[in-house]
């Protein structure tokens, strides 16, 4: 279904009911990995069955199809600077939210590769804006969080990690691995305050039920509940996998 396009995550998984991102779907993995938000890479995603009407439909198909004929073509002949001024003119007509959200999220990881993390950042923050708690929102807050570390802001990006472990209780149907290993990195679990280890353990109990992983989770290890979300969203039992 086009109109399930999403975001790949920063090798992270949210793992909801039907079918593979459209990237994988039509052969964009060769420019994705590199290019799509926080270098995302992942092996297994499925996307939620969403009620899309046709109006919605034909903006994500025309959205895909620009993207492969204008904006990718150019990328994989390195041609970034013209590739940008392509998304720009895309970016002055479509105007539904989400998938204007995609397309500003796109050139924000665009910029980011080009070097400008400042426009990035107000990119995403932008795309973000335009959804609501939903995977593809985690999945910008995810990548705010990246950048600010990589500016060096590290209290900001803990803030941004936090938003995103929020963003995936509001979703519901989202398991949070990355945002729980890059919070934690900032933060180590000894050092937690009472608000965010509680806010962690919803997550992992979260996370632990989407994916289907068998047994209970053992809180007295965050880090060893963490790695084993990790691993269920490569690969979660039970489930049929799409995608890469």
């Amino acid at each position: 279904m086009l109109g399930a396009l999403s975001r790949m995550s920063h090798q992270s998984v949210a793992t909801c009911t039907e079918s593979a991102p459209i990237w994988a779907k039509k052969g964009l993995w060769g420019v994705l990995p590199r290019m799509w938000p926080c270098k995302r890479s992942v092996a297994h995603i499925q996307m939620s069955k969403m009620n899309i009407n046709q109006e919605t439909e034909v903006a994500w198909a025309s959205w895909y199809e620009f993207l492969q004929k204008h904006v990718v073509t150019l990328m994989n002949n390195g041609d970034y600077d013209r590739a940008l001024s392509q998304l720009d003119d895309y970016l002055a007509v479509e105007r539904l939210p989400e998938v204007r959200s995609d397309a500003i999220a796109f050139r924000a990881n665009l910029r980011k590769e080009m070097g400008d993390l400042e426009a990035a950042k107000t990119g995403y923050l932008e795309a973000r804006s335009l959804v609501p708690p939903s995977y593809t929102r985690y999945v910008d807050e995810l990548c705010l969080g990246q950048i600010c570390e990589d500016l060096g802001n590290k209290d900001e990006a803990a803030n941004w990690y936090r938003t995103s472990l929020d963003t995936c209780l509001r979703a519901r149907d989202v398991s949070g691995g990355t945002a729980l290993q890059k919070f934690l990195e900032i933060n180590p679990p000894n050092n937690l305050t009472s608000g965010d280890r509680e806010l962690c353990i919803k997550v992992i109990e979260q996370s632990w039920l989407v994916l289907g992983l068998p047994g209970r989770p053992n809180y007295r290890n965050l880090k060893d509940m963490i790695s084993a979300i990790k691993n269920g969203e490569a690969n979660p039992p039970g489930k049929s996998i799409d995608g890469a």
